[in-house]
């Protein structure tokens, strides 16, 4: 690890602080990827001058980083959700063939008049009432 990244690391009880704020459950991963993207696409002299650090900077690069695993989560919980609608309605169609199978045997103990009369019914969609 790079000299400067001491320097960052030192305030590592802060940041970790800084990420529990945003509502992070764990804030000790979204740190440990901050110092690896920190240490390979930033420049020293961005974030450390006269031996401090620029904690706005770091700041926005933990924000950044929540923000995007909250989105992958979100994203994640979204695909789970449409899997179980998917899940459920394939479980629905299997539920009404059922139901339709049975009906279709209680129907086929009726008397042929009432059986038309029932059949006329269910197709047309009408009540009896109407």
């Amino acid at each position: 690890m790079a000299d400067w990244l001491n320097v960052i690391a030192r305030h590592h009880n802060e940041w970790v602080s800084i990420v529990r704020s945003f509502g992070c459950d764990e804030p000790e991963d979204i740190v440990q990827d901050m110092y690896l993207r920190i240490h390979q696409y930033v420049e020293p002299s961005r974030i450390i001058t006269d031996d401090e650090v620029n904690k706005g900077f770091i700041w926005f690069t933990l924000r950044n980083l929540f923000l995007k695993d909250v989105t992958k989560y979100k994203c994640e919980q979204l695909k789970h959700y449409e899997l179980q609608q998917e899940e459920s309605s394939e479980t629905q169609k299997q539920c009404l063939e059922v139901i339709l199978g049975k009906l279709d045997t209680f129907v086929d103990s009726f008397d042929w008049y009432d059986k038309k009369l029932f059949t006329i019914y269910y197709k047309s969609e009408k009540s009896q009432r109407d």
